[in-house]
């Protein structure tokens, strides 16, 4: 799509920085083991539920559907890295200025057999401090100081992966906007950051990072 300039709410988060190439990270053992740990801890609750009536037997049911979903949730991060490989996200330099072409490659050592498409996004995200309603303990509305963040440039591009067939390795190339066709950072902000998001459909986890981008 088309760049856009925007301002909407985005989720804040704090993801690490590439100057170079950055590889994902591996799904091991750890994962199975907290999920084996999880899941005995929940046959115990099993045994107690009835002593708590129909809330006991709410809460354990969410909990097995939380289990679940997590179980299936590694069981495919696993899969899809024993079939593509470990994917990575490589920038073609350590930072860039406004109006700089940004040229990135996205890549799976075995390629992306099982995808069916990678879209990758880059956003120019401003976090601040506002005053939001919560609810406190006994249900009183109060308001409470939150980060919040904001998308205030976007823009993504996209490929079919069967395009990609028998390739390990997919370009991209975004142009920066100019200082000029930017909105100013809001008063009392926090941070300005410009982060790349790789959603790879059809099987895998989006990586996401941060880019280095000066004015």
């Amino acid at each position: 799509m088309a760049a856009i300039t925007l301002r909407r709410e985005c989720p804040c988060r704090s993801s690490p920085v590439i100057t170079g190439r950055v590889d994902e990270e591996a799904i091991g053992w750890g994962p199975f083991l907290r999920l084996a740990i999880f899941g005995f801890a929940l046959g115990f609750a099993h045994l107690y539920a009835g002593g708590w009536g129909w809330i006991g037997w709410v809460a354990v049911g969410s909990l097995d559907l939380l289990w679940v979903l997590m179980f299936l949730f590694v069981v495919g991060e696993a899969r899809a890295q024993r079939r593509q490989g470990l994917g990575y996200v490589r920038v073609g330099a350590s930072s860039f200025r406004l109006g700089d072409r940004l040229a990135l490659q996205v890549g799976a050592e075995r390629g992306f057999d099982g995808l069916s498409r990678i879209e990758v996004s880059l956003r120019c995200v401003d976090a601040v401090m506002e005053d939001r309603e919560t609810t406190a303990q006994g249900g009183q509305t109060v308001m409470e100081s939150v980060q919040i963040c904001y998308a205030a440039w976007e823009d993504s591009l996209s490929v079919d992966a069967a395009r990609l067939e028998g390739r390990s390795e997919a370009s991209f190339e975004f142009t920066l906007p100019k200082a000029r066709d930017l909105p100013e950072p809001p008063r009392g902000g926090l941070e300005r950051y410009w982060e790349i998001e790789v959603d790879r459909r059809g099987g895998a986890s989006a990586l996401r990072h941060r880019v280095l981008v000066y004015p």
